[in-house]
């Protein structure tokens, strides 16, 4: 028995809306690797200046460079990565808010990872950004 010709289109239709979806998470998985292996450049010049020409010791040299590639990838994937996902513009403070947040997280989960037996982390941020 052959289906309606509606219930056909309808199932094309469904199977053009996943490959679309599809399309958007690779194009979304492409700009945040793109926007990584940036803020890797970034945090191996700053390791350079910071430790080279500014002469720090390499421990402060490596933690600025540290933040300095964190505070890279929070802004381009606010503008660049995830700007479909920012329905209106948010405030100031909520931006800074979700600055900290991501910060928080990609800092002390990197760095620190034994921190996450205080339970620190469920109390201070819960992160929605990602």
């Amino acid at each position: 028995m052959k289906a309606p010709a509606n219930r056909r289109f309808d199932h094309w239709i469904g199977r053009n809306q996943l490959t679309e979806d599809r399309r958007g998470a690779g194009i979304r998985w492409l700009k945040f690797n793109a926007v990584g292996s940036i803020g890797i450049i970034v945090q191996l010049v700053a390791l350079a200046t910071f430790k080279g020409w500014l002469q720090l010791d390499y421990l402060w040299a490596t933690a600025l460079a540290v933040e300095a590639a964190v505070i890279h990838n929070f802004f381009w994937h606010e503008r660049f990565t995830w700007v479909d996902r920012l329905a209106r513009k948010p405030a100031l403070s909520d931006a800074f808010m979700r600055f900290l947040k991501f910060n928080y997280n990609r800092v002390f989960d990197c760095e620190f990872p034994s921190e996450r037996s205080l339970g620190v982390r469920g109390v201070i941020s819960t992160s929605n950004f990602l």
